[in-house]
């Protein structure tokens, strides 16, 4: 392969690890417990899947406080969306 191609090539990947890095591999299991407790507070994890008009899925985790420390029945909900090829 001439230097010139195997310049170009390198060139390529270096750019596409900056802006389209490669997306994190792990299993559910390492997002943590399901419940947890921050301070004096508790709160549940739940996963869901949505799945869009072009059939595309986005993987969520649901954060809220268990049912029995619920300030009220219906509370704000704050949507993080990670940036390029992020992972949840």
């Amino acid at each position: 392969m001439p230097i010139l191609d195997k310049l170009t090539e390198q060139y390529s990947e270096l750019w596409k690890a900056v802006i389209r890095p490669p997306r994190d591999v792990y299993e559910p299991k390492d997002l943590g417990p399901k419940v947890f407790s921050i301070e004096d507070r508790t709160f549940q994890r739940t996963d869901l899947t949505l799945t869009n008009p072009r059939g595309l899925k986005l993987v969520c985790s649901h954060f809220e406080p268990i049912i029995c420390e619920r300030v009220a029945e219906r509370l704000p909900c704050v949507i993080y969306l990670h940036g390029n090829c992020s992972s949840r």
